[in-house]
C-alpha cells in the first residue's frame, strides 16, 4: 500500500493540528518509517504556521478550560471500525442532551474554541468535502472520533499505525491494547483523555459527552478506571461486512495519511490480527462492568429497526430523555432514507480466510459464515 507522494494540497492529515515541537519529536521517533520526507516537512510546516492561532486560543480560553469540570460520565460507543459505529454515533447525536467532539476538534484540537472561525475556514477551504471511504458528507461541525485529539496531547495514539505502517504492530500493541505501558506512560494517556474530554465538554456547554472511538473498544478497563459509572455501548457487525468496509476505507483513506508504506499483503495480515486482538480483549474486559453499564446491539438489527433498537439501548443503560430524543431520531432517519451504500464483491477464498481467522466472532455473535455479505451499509 503505497503512501501518497503528493504534497499537502489539502488538509488530509490530522497531524497538522499538533503542536510543532511535539510533532517534530514524533516524526523523529518514527523517522525510519518515513518514505515521503517532503510530506513530513509539509505537515510540520503547516503545524508551525498555525502556532500563533494555537497561542491565541490558549490566551483566550486557557483559564476557562482549566476550571471546567465534567459533571457526568461520558457514554462510550464501542465497536471495531466499520462495524456501524459512525451510524450509531450519528443517531445518538440527534439527542439534545448529549455533546460530542466535532471534526474541528479532532483535526485542530488547539484551534476549535475561540479560533473556531479560522479552523472552519481551513477545513472548508482545504479539507475534503466527503469522506473518501464512503462519500459521506464532511463538515467541521460533524460528530467525530477523539483518538487524534487525545494523541495531540500526549504524542501517542493508535492511528500512528496508519501514518507509519511499518511500525503498525508496535503502535497498536501499545496504544490499542495498552500493553507494556510504564506507569508514566499510562498516567500521560489518562491525562490526555481527561484534557481532550474536558475541552469537548466545555465546547458543548457542559452537556454529557458521547465518545465514539473504535480504539476504545479494547480499553474498557482503562476507561472504567477513569469513569467507574460510564455506560458503554458496543455495536457488532457480520465479520464479512466489517472486512469489506474496513479494507475499502483503508485502501482509500490510508494513502492520504501515510508517511511510509507496506505491501498490501502485509497490511492485510496486520488487519486480521488487529480485529482479533481488539475484540477478544474487549470480550475479556467487559466482564468488569456492572449490570446496567453495558449494552450491545447488532448493526443489522439497527438498520432494520433503528427506533426499536435505540429504545432498547436507552432502557438497558438507564438513559433518560427518550421522549425528547425520539422525534429527532425519526426526523433524522427520514433524511438518510435514500442513502445508497457502497457494494463490494466477496469471493469464497477471502470469505474462507475471514471465517477461519475470525471464527470466534462468528460464534460469539451468531453470524453465519455461509452467508456471503457483500455490502457496505455504514
Amino acid at each position: 500500500m503505497k503512501a501518497a507522494s503528493r504534497g499537502m494540497e489539502k488538509i488530509t492529515s490530522p497531524l497538522v493540528g499538533h503542536k510543532t515541537t511535539a510533532l517534530a519529536k514524533l516524526l523523529w521517533q518514527n523517522r525510519r518509517s518515513i518514505d515521503v520526507p517532503s510530506k513530513a516537512v509539509a505537515v510540520l510546516g503547516m503545524s508551525a504556521a498555525f502556532a500563533p492561532a494555537r497561542a491565541a486560543e490558549w490566551a483566550l480560553a486557557g483559564r476557562a478550560l482549566k476550571h471546567h469540570e465534567i459533571t457526568e460520565a461520558p457514554l462510550f460507543v464501542l465497536g471495531h471500525a466499520r462495524s456501524g459505529t459512525t451510524h450509531l454515533f450519528q443517531l445518538l447525536a440527534q439527542d439534545p442532551q448529549f455533546g460530542f467532539e466535532r471534526f474541528r476538534q479532532s483535526i485542530f484540537p488547539y484551534m476549535c474554541g475561540p479560533m473556531r472561525p479560522f479552523a472552519d475556514f481551513l477545513l472548508t477551504g482545504l479539507g475534503p468535502n466527503e469522506r473518501p471511504m464512503d462519500d459521506m458528507t464532511f463538515t467541521p461541525d460533524g460528530a467525530a472520533e477523539d483518538e487524534d485529539a487525545i494523541g495531540s496531547v500526549n504524542g501517542q495514539m493508535v492511528t500512528l499505525a496508519f501514518y507509519f505502517p511499518r511500525e503498525a504492530s508496535r503502535h497498536f500493541e501499545k496504544w490499542a491494547l495498552m500493553r507494556d505501558l510504564s506507569a508514566a506512560e499510562l498516567a500521560q494517556w489518562q491525562d490526555a483523555v481527561r484534557t481532550t474530554f474536558r475541552k469537548a465538554s466545555w465546547l458543548a456547554g457542559g452537556k454529557r459527552l458521547v465518545s465514539k472511538n473504535p480504539w476504545h473498544t479494547s480499553r474498557v478497563t482503562h476507561l472504567h478506571a477513569l469513569w467507574p459509572d460510564a455506560p458503554m455501548l458496543h455495536i457488532v457487525r457480520h465479520p464479512y461486512g466489517v472486512f469489506l468496509s474496513a479494507w475499502n476505507a483503508l485502501v482509500k483513506g490510508a494513502p492520504f495519511l501515510q508517511l511510509g508504506h507496506v505491501d498490501d499483503d502485509e497490511m492485510r495480515d496486520l488487519f486480521f490480527g488487529f480485529y482479533r486482538d481488539m475484540l477478544q480483549q474487549h470480550l475479556e474486559q467487559r466482564e468488569v462492568l456492572p449490570a446496567g453499564q453495558y449494552a450491545e446491539l447488532r448493526y443489522e438489527d439497527l438498520v432494520v429497526d433503528p427506533v426499536g433498537q435505540m429504545r432498547r439501548v436507552y432502557e438497558q443503560l438507564n438513559l433518560d430523555g427518550w421522549s425528547r430524543f425520539e422525534p429527532n431520531l425519526r426526523a433524522y432517519l427520514a433524511t438518510i432514507a435514500d442513502y445508497k451504500p457502497n457494494r463490494f464483491d466477496l469471493d469464497r477464498v477471502l470469505a474462507a480466510r475471514i471465517a477461519e481467522e475470525w471464527r470466534f466472532a462468528f460464534d460469539e455473535w451468531g453470524y453465519d459464515p455461509d452467508v456471503l455479505v457483500a455490502e457496505d451499509d455504514e
